[in-house]
């Protein structure tokens, strides 16, 4: 037998380790993504989707100058204005609110990425095909994905990912990795259809591909970058990431050039420029939005490195992964989280500076670099909870790219073994394979907790048992449900679970009221108005709780507190108009009213509420302009009801009297003198004008049942001593 040649014994290797890989990844993606579009809407959908009239309508005015218009709560407000679009888009394709389109084109979006990471990870130096294959393979069948591309609202981070990978390959290879000619043979005496067409066309291909190294078109990458922008802050960290790509890769120090550091560095600037440019827009566009609601400063920036170590944890244990981690953003130091976070990232950056310094592992380094530098923009604004699933999406690219790197540095390894390098390479690509099949079947796990907001709240709870914005949330699918025994027990985990934030707090109080546990519902209104002093919701929504259990003069308090720290905060409006209706002060209604429907045009409760204080006052102002010309007794009379309903009760007693200046003998008037003296706690003249009515009418019977009642009322009253 003769022995085998090295070229037979490569090939043999590359068929096993490739040809059939993106067969098998094709089959493997298909099927872990087959439950993907039976998932629904899912928590912040409703309010930036489902019940958006901004979305629904198509808006396009509000959507792309106002981010209050991207939700229909302000404390969502965000300003991505080319996702707004693609909302009205998908809404305009079916209009019977079915999620079915939004997570086809969520899938459609999602599609593409893979692509692109492969393409960025293939040019970085000295990459290799496999590397590049094996990593866009972990990102599209890793669970993490799932939780993204599942939430209609996680569509811009999916976006951002997609463009960031897309800019980054187009500004890498163009135009210094590109070669300066396309090589086409246009001197050949052409013998084929093939030869003919680059014979006749390959001088405009060759000037075409020519225009596209000079200055304007290096600029290309852009275009996918803007699209990422408009879609998620989360697409500034471009420019970090070029910085990370020089530093790895093209800096003096990395290639051991005679090059000048600037001129370096210089390509960094143009999308630097842009990057920052848009991070501040967008923040200052939205934190007026959502700066009571964010966590404060220090303690968000100390919780981040214990942040960022999770999602590095979460990356290589997927079967983890949770929608809601709870992280509580505390300061403390035992459990010595926050310190153990700080050692983390420590190593993180140590072993990325030691990979870098060693050419083999650059894309290690280039891995963690951009896995630490993508957290960022979201690092340095403090947001409203310490986590989100949403924020790891892109900075888990880097990670795999780095995890790519490393398994395939091994793989390779294996087959430049002496000794039966085939059976190596046959165990190394079983194995390879076997991570992808088993991230990809909990991919299909992941797909099926997105099915409903039930299954989804009980996932968050069995991983978080003490999260309490994911007990009050599996308490409340629960409740919908009409499983009340199961959920009292939940409500009851949440009442004692440590306080996540304001609006958890206002969501467990909700929920406990609702139970009949009243003063437990009070405890943590209290508290989320303590714990976030300037969000409005809470306060707003405990000016509710109030009025239901008829706290009215301290319901109005809180109502106008919430107005004065926040002027788009409806709700509170809702409580005056409801405050202002029970006393019938009509006029007090039709101002707040007004102020509502100009904070939102299509407030039904705020219409309603006008059209009832305009037909009360109305009635008045037609009674009064009766009685401003040749006026009768029956016109005062008239008035004087109009007054009375209005609650303006010196005035009724006013028109009465004038009617009884025309008419002396006239009892409705005093009846109607009566109510009102009553009304205004004045019982004796109460008492004088029901007993003028009793004279002149007899037979009503009213007047008789409330002179008994007033006069058996005053026998009551203890006798006053001089």
């Amino acid at each position: 037998m003769t022995p085998e040649s090295p070229s037979n014994r490569s090939e043999v290797l590359d068929y096993v380790f490739w040809w059939m890989s993106p067969l098998l990844l094709l089959v493997l993606g298909a099927m872990c993504w087959v439950n993907h579009f039976d998932a629904g809407f899912h928590r912040d959908d409703f309010p930036n989707i489902v019940n958006n009239r901004n979305v629904t309508s198509g808006n396009l005015g509000a959507l792309l100058t106002s981010p209050r218009s991207f939700s229909t709560q302000t404390a969502l407000a965000d300003y991505r204005p080319l996702l707004s679009l693609l909302y009205v888009f998908d809404n305009s394709v079916r209009r019977d609110g079915s999620p079915a389109i939004f997570q086809l084109t969520s899938f459609l979006w999602f599609i593409p990425l893979p692509f692109f990471i492969y393409g960025l990870a293939r040019a970085l130096p000295a990459a290799q095909h496999q590397s590049a294959l094996l990593a866009a393979a972990l990102f599209a069948v890793h669970p993490l994905v799932a939780d993204v591309v599942n939430y209609i609202s996680g569509r811009g981070e999916l976006i951002a990912a997609g463009g960031v990978a897309c800019a980054l390959f187009v500004w890498i290879m163009l135009p210094e990795r590109l070669p300066s000619t396309l090589g086409l043979d246009r001197y050949k005496i052409p013998k084929t259809a093939t030869e003919r067409f680059i014979f006749d066309h390959g001088a405009g291909f060759e000037r075409l591909y020519k225009s596209l190294l000079r200055p304007p078109t290096h600029y290309l990458y852009f275009v996918p970058l803007i699209v990422a922008l408009l879609c998620s802050p989360a697409a500034t960290a471009f420019a970090l990431l070029a910085a990370a790509y020089t530093w790895v890769y093209a800096s003096p120090v990395a290639t051991s050039a005679d090059v000048p550091s600037g001129r370096i560095w210089a390509r960094v600037i143009p999308g630097a420029v842009i990057c920052g440019g848009w991070f501040i827009l967008h923040t200052a566009l939205t934190w007026s939005y959502q700066s009571p609601l964010r966590i404060p400063a220090l303690h968000y920036w100390l919780s981040q490195p214990r942040v960022a170590m999770q999602y590095f944890i979460w990356f290589f244990t997927p079967w983890n992964l949770s929608a809601d981690g709870g992280l509580l953003p505390e300061l403390r130091f035992w459990p010595p989280e926050i310190l153990l976070g700080i050692v983390g990232v420590a190593a993180l950056v140590a072993l990325a500076v030691w990979a870098r310094r060693r050419p083999e592992w650059r894309g290690l380094a280039f891995g963690i670099a951009w896995f630490l530098l993508a957290q960022l923009p979201f690092f340095l604004v403090p947001q409203t909870t310490a986590d989100s699933g949403a924020r790891m999406f892109l900075p888990s690219l880097g990670l795999a790219i780095a995890t790519a790197h490393v398994l395939m540095h091994f793989a390779l390894r294996a087959q430049t073994l002496a000794k039966a390098p085939v059976v190596f390479s046959v165990l190394a690509s079983l194995a390879i394979l076997g991570i992808l099949v088993s991230l990809g079947l909990l991919t299909w796990k992941r797909n099926a907790v997105w099915s409903d907001d039930l299954s989804l709240s009980r996932d968050s709870v069995q991983r978080s048992p003490n999260n309490q914005r994911a007990l009050i949330q599996y308490a409340q699918e629960l409740i919908s449900r009409d499983d009340l025994l199961d959920a009292r027990e939940i409500v009851a985990r949440a009442h004692t679970a440590a306080p996540q934030d304001a609006r958890s707090e206002v969501s467990v109080a909700e929920t406990l009221d609702r139970i009949g546990r009243d003063s437990d519902a009070e405890t943590h209104y209290k508290r989320a108005t303590m714990m976030w002093p300037r969000f409005a919701g809470a306060i707003s929504s405990f000016g509710s709780w109030l009025i239901v259990h008829q706290r009215l003069p301290e319901a109005a308090d809180w109502s106008q507190r919430a107005i004065r720290l926040n002027v788009f905060d409806n709700q509170a409006r809702h409580n005056l108009m409801d405050i202002h209706s029970a006393a019938f002060e009509w006029t007090d209604v039709s101002r707040v009213a007004k102020a509502a429907l100009a904070v939102d045009p299509d407030d039904e409760r705020a219409k309603l509420a006008l059209t009832t204080s305009q037909d009360v006052l109305d009635r008045v102002g037609r009674a009064e302009r009766r009685v401003s010309g040749q006026a009768t007794f029956n016109d005062y009379l008239t008035l004087s009801v109009a007054y009375y309903r209005a609650k303006r009760y010196q005035d009724c007693i006013g028109a009465a009297k004038e009617a009884l200046k025309q008419q002396a003998q006239m009892a409705e008037a005093y009846a109607n003198m009566s109510a009102c003296y009553h009304s205004l706690g004045q019982d004796d003249e109460a008492l004088t004008a029901l007993r003028e009515v009793v004279r002149l009418r007899p037979d009503m019977a009213f007047a008789w049942s409330n002179l008994q009642i007033l006069e058996a009322k005053k026998r009551e009253q203890p006798t006053k001593v001089k």
